[in-house]
């Protein structure tokens, strides 16, 4: 996009975007995690 010249704009729209996506990737870990924990003990019992 940068280099299309698009409007600063929506660059900063699309930069916001991918900071909230990569701060989401921990949480999302974090409950795979768990769950996955969760459905092991499951399938152990």
């Amino acid at each position: 996009m940068k280099g299309k010249g698009a409007d600063p704009y929506d660059l900063k729209q699309q930069e916001n975007v991918l900071v909230e996506s990569r701060m989401m990737i921990p949480d999302c870990q974090k409950r795979l995690e768990t769950s996955l924990a969760a459905l092991k003990g499951t399938l152990i019992c």
